[in-house]
């Protein structure tokens, strides 16, 4: 659970410093930070809709194998 908390962290740092000097932003001023603050929840809400939607994808799979008609299963009995 850390690691993953960890990993989530550094994914958001980032993220964040990728979007800071893409719009090469000066933190002193007040729109760069609006800016800045507006892009990075932008961001988020775009991964948590690409989560959603492939959750979403990933449970509508049929995950269970294919057994051919013709063939029976033999389950031994587990003693």
């Amino acid at each position: 659970m850390v690691k993953m908390m960890f990993v989530i962290v550094a994914i958001l740092l980032i993220g964040g410093y990728i979007i800071k000097t893409g719009l090469d932003t000066d933190f002193g001023n007040s729109e760069d930070r609006k800016n800045f603050l507006w892009t990075m929840v932008n961001w988020l809400l775009k991964i948590g809709g690409n989560v959603k939607d492939t959750a979403g994808y990933a449970v509508s799979q049929d995950w269970n194998p294919e057994i051919p008609k013709n063939q029976t299963i033999v389950v031994d009995e587990i003693e």
